[in-house]
C-alpha cells in the first residue's frame, strides 16, 4: 500500500476483512458509492474530493480522485479507520488483521514510498507526492491501481465505513463512506 495520503486514506476505508472459508471471488465491482465529510461545515486540513473506486481482474483496486491539502502536512498522520459490513445481524464491525479492516495507524506516512525510491510513473507525470511530507496544494490523482487486495479473498455485500486522520491531536480530516462490494460471476449465476 504504497503513495499520497490520499490513496492511503481511500484504500483504507476500502479494506475488507479475508475469509478463509470463501472461494476467491476474482471479478468484483463497486456500486452505490458514497463519501461525505463527517461534519458538513468543518473546513480541515485535508479535503478529497471526485473519489472514485473501482475493482478489476485479479482484485485490483483503481483509486481516483483529488486531495487538497490547506497546509503543509508532516508525519506523524495518525488514523481511525472502521470498517462496517452489513449482515443480518446489523451492521458488525470488521476487526483488524493485517493493516485490513477497522485499524489505527500511528503514521500514515509510513506507507508512502521510501526517500530512495522513485515515486511512480503517474505520480510524476501529475506532480502528485508520494511520501510524506506532502506540501499545501491540490493533487488531483488519475486512476492509478493498487495491488494490496492481490491476495485475498472478500465478500460481497454492502459495506460502511470512516477515516479520521490527525496530526498531534489536530484533526485534519474526517470522512464517511458507504459502498456495495459485488460479484458480477454470482451476479450472473441463473
Amino acid at each position: 500500500m504504497n503513495g499520497i495520503l490520499l490513496t492511503i486514506a481511500l484504500s483504507a476505508l476500502l479494506t475488507l476483512q479475508t475469509n478463509a472459508f470463501m472461494s476467491k471471488l476474482k471479478d468484483m465491482y463497486v456500486t452505490d458509492f458514497h463519501i461525505s465529510k463527517c461534519y458538513s461545515n468543518d473546513t480541515e486540513a485535508i479535503t478529497v474530493e471526485d473519489v472514485e473506486i473501482n475493482i478489476g481482474p485479479s482484485m485490483k483496486v483503481h483509486v481516483s480522485g483529488t486531495l487538497i491539502a490547506s497546509r503543509d502536512l508532516e508525519s506523524p498522520i495518525m488514523a481511525e479507520v472502521v470498517v462496517k459490513r452489513s449482515t443480518w445481524f446489523g451492521w458488525l464491525k470488521i476487526a483488524c488483521i493485517d493493516n485490513v479492516g477497522s485499524c489505527n495507524f500511528e503514521d500514515l506516512c509510513e506507507f508512502g514510498y521510501p526517500p530512495d525510491e522513485g515515486c511512480p510513473p503517474d505520480f510524476k507525470e501529475y506532480n502528485v507526492p508520494c511520501r510524506c511530507p506532502i506540501k499545501k496544494g491540490n493533487y488531483t490523482l488519475p486512476s492509478t491501481m493498487l495491488d494490496f487486495m492481490s491476495e485475498s479473498s472478500v465478500l460481497s455485500g454492502k459495506y460502511k465505513g470512516s477515516v479520521v486522520m490527525t496530526h498531534l491531536d489536530e484533526r485534519l480530516a474526517c470522512y464517511n463512506m458507504y459502498f456495495t462490494l459485488k460479484d458480477k460471476e454470482l451476479e450472473n449465476r441463473p
